[in-house]
This record gives structure tokens, sequence and C-alpha cells, in this order.
């Protein structure tokens, strides 16, 4: 018997002791002593079989009918831990096995801590797989009994509404919930994707140095029980933030070895992310040919048409544009109205910008009047703080020809308001 069901059999025990309303020198006389029998209920030891036995007897409950019981629980648990793990290694065949085995599961799991943990990675489950609203919902029927949690499912609870908070943009409220989870004593290797959260959530509130520190810890984790997915996500984390820390150097060398890393296990998601990552950090330093020749190498490689190929479309095209030549860049956004139209919002404007930009001018009416209608306020919407940065500068320089002091004012404002959050377009 796991530590995990000699908890759940103490709870057991108890819960049927108050039910009889049985003290605990009642239910343990004759049997064994009131300590053992606290430190039983408590979870703190493994009982001897016969005095299992008898305490059973004495609380009327079947043997046969325990260790059926008790053989299903153990099923369940199993089932959930199976669960649990494939999320954090993010194993998208084995979360829709697992998930299909426990919802079969669902109807005999009688135990109330065992209940309460599923509906608890049932939470977690529709946050991997973007369902935040169905989330909140669940998560809110677990807080009204919060206070009847064991300490792991306490620890569960905070974690995932931290993590839940943070993809609603709520970052403050989500450290709140993921630094008390912090506090609770459990297994080291559970707090890996813990930290990994922490770690984001810093990034998000601009506290750079303690980014790197939770996204250092959580490497460390993820690496000692071989979870290189989430190492990797992780690895991605860090080296955003040692550019935005200004180590540009540090951050190249990471983004070329987990490109290394990805080209030698044909990862090519990890290949599209990483040369994206390292063409936007070669562009903000202008250095637009080593950019263009790196983000070619990512298209190329890219087959999904997903949302990084048009970060890295437009990328590409605005490096074009650095280095004069128009043609190229015309042609890489040469994209049809009916896809660009169902792009993300972000990739829409991105290149939609770039496409007014080569019809008008980087400096036209037609241009600020899109900046200003459309992008800038789905900008600041969402936080983008290096797009509102960018597309400020550009105009500024607009209203600076146009002589419209009071708006420069107003812009520079805006300007120093988001400069010192602006980073690379990445997170």
């Amino acid at each position: 018997m796991d530590k995990e069901n000699t908890k759940l059999l103490g709870a057991f025990l108890k819960g049927n002791r108050l039910k009889k309303k049985l003290t605990q020198n009642a239910l343990s006389k004759g049997i064994c002593s009131v300590s053992y029998l606290s430190k039983l209920e408590n979870g703190y030891l493994i009982p001897d079989q016969w005095v299992l036995e008898n305490l059973l007897n004495k609380l009327d409950v079947n043997i046969d009918l325990f260790n059926e019981m008790e053989s299903k629980n153990v099923e369940i648990l199993s089932q959930l831990n199976t669960w649990y793990q494939n999320m954090e290694y993010n194993d998208k065949t084995g979360i829709t096995k697992s998930f299909e085995k426990i919802i079969k599961l669902k109807p005999i799991i009688k135990n109330t801590i065992y209940y309460n943990r599923f509906q608890l990675f049932y939470c977690k489950y529709l946050i991997d797989q973007g369902f935040h609203s169905d989330a909140g919902n669940e998560i809110m029927k677990i807080e009204n009994i919060y206070k009847q949690l064991t300490s792991i499912d306490k620890f569960f609870f905070l974690y995932i509404k931290g993590k839940l908070c943070c993809c609603e943009d709520n970052f403050e409220k989500s450290l709140t919930f993921l630094l008390e989870a912090k506090k609770i004593n459990i297994n080291p290797n559970l707090c890996s994707d813990l930290y990994y959260q922490i770690a984001i959530v810093y990034s998000k509130l601009q506290n750079i140095t303690l980014s790197i520190e939770y996204g250092v810890k959580a490497i460390n984790l993820f690496d000692e029980t071989s979870n290189f997915n989430r190492s990797i996500d992780c690895k991605i984390l860090l080296a955003i933030n040692y550019a935005r820390a200004g180590e540009i150097h540090k951050s190249i060398l990471y983004f070329k070895n987990l490109l290394n890393t990805a080209k030698r296990i044909n990862n090519y998601d990890l290949i599209n992310k990483a040369t994206y990552y390292l063409g936007a950090i070669y562009m903000k330093m202008q250095l637009y040919n080593d950019a263009v020749c790196i983000l070619e190498e990512s298209i190329i490689s890219n087959n999904k048409k997903d949302e990084i190929y048009y970060d890295t479309l437009s990328l590409l095209a605005e490096g074009y544009l650095l280095l004069n030549d128009v043609k190229k860049s015309k042609k890489i956004l040469g994209i049809n109205e009916k896809t660009l139209g169902e792009l993300p919002t972000k990739q829409y404007l991105k290149i939609n910008i770039l496409k007014i930009s080569i019809r008008y001018g980087n400096v036209s009416r037609q241009l600020v009047t899109f900046l200003e209608d459309q992008a800038m306020p789905f900008f600041k919407k969402t936080n983008n703080y290096s797009l509102i940065e960018k597309y400020s500068l550009i105009l500024i320089r607009y209203y600076k020809i146009k002589k419209q002091y009071k708006k420069v004012s107003e812009l520079y404002d805006i300007l120093y308001k988001y400069i010192n959050k602006s980073d690379i377009d990445m997170i």
C-alpha cells in the first residue's frame, strides 16, 4: 500500500467511525492503542492486517466489499496518475487514451478524495485544451469545498487555479495562487510545471530575474524526470528572457542549441519556433541579412501554415523591405484575401500593415488609419508591448512630418508607458 492509499484508508476509517458516532477510544478498545488508531486515521502508517480486519468488523464494514472497493480504488488512482503524467509530459496520444479510460471509470468513483482529484485533473485538461470558460466553471465547484481537500489536492487546486488565471491574463492573481501552492510540502517532482508556470507569470509581469530563476529550477526538474518536451518549452522561455535582459549572445546560444536539438530529433515544430526566434533577435540587432537567411529556412521547413508560419512570413517580408528588396517582400506577402481573412487577428494585422506599407509607404495616411483604427487597439487589448512600441514609432514619425506636435506628445506618453515592458514579439 503506497502513501496515497494509506492516507485514503485513514480517511475512510475516520469517516466511518464518525458515522457510527464512535470515539477513537471506543473503536480502538481491544484492538490497538488510541495513538496507533490516530496515526492510522491520519495516514502515517500501514495497518497490520489483523488490526484492519477487526476495525472494519467493529465499523460493520464487509471485508470482501472493502477489498473489492480497494481494488477499484487502486485502478482509479493508477488511471488518474497516468492521465496527469501524460498531461505533464504533453503526450497528446497518451492524454486522449487516459481521458477515455478515466471517463469510463468515473461512474464507479465513490471515494470523495478520488472524485475531487478527478475534478481537479479535468480542470487542468480543459485549460490545456483551451476551454478556459468551462474550466472556470469547474474550478468554482471545487473552490466551494477547498477546506475539505487533502493537502496534495489543495496544491493541485492552487496550481490549476493559478494556471487558469494566467491564461485569462490575470497575472497578479495567478502569481498569488501559484506562490501559495509552492508553500505546500509535496513531492518535488510535482513542482516542475508549477515552477515553469511561475516563470511564465513573472515573465508576463516583466520580472525577468525571477522568471529566469524559476525557469532554471523547472528545467532541472524536467530533465531529472526525462520530461524533455517540457524542458524544451522552458528553455525557449529562458532564451527569450535572456534576450529581454540584454544578454543577446546567451539567448542566441540557447536558440542555436535548441535548433540543433530539434534537427537531431526531427522536431519540426521546434525547428520552426527556434528559427523564428533567432530571426526575431537578428532583426532586433539590425542584422537583416542573417535574419532573412534563417527565416527563409523556417518557411521552407514549415508545412503546417500555423501561427508561427505566418509570424515568420511577416517578419521575413519586413526583413526584405528593410534590405530594400520590395519585389521579394511583395512575393512573400502574396496571400489571397480568403486565406488572409482566416488568419488569427495578430497575424492578419501584421501582414496587412506590411501590405499597406508597400502599397502606400510607411508614413502614409492609409497606414496611420489602419494602425489607429484596427491594429493599435488590438495590441493594447492583448498587451503586446513590442508591437505597441514598434507601431507607435511609425505614428510618431507621421505626426512629426505633419507637425501635429500635440499628437506626437500623446504618442510619446504611450510609448514611455510600454517601452520598459517591450521585448521581442515572442511570448
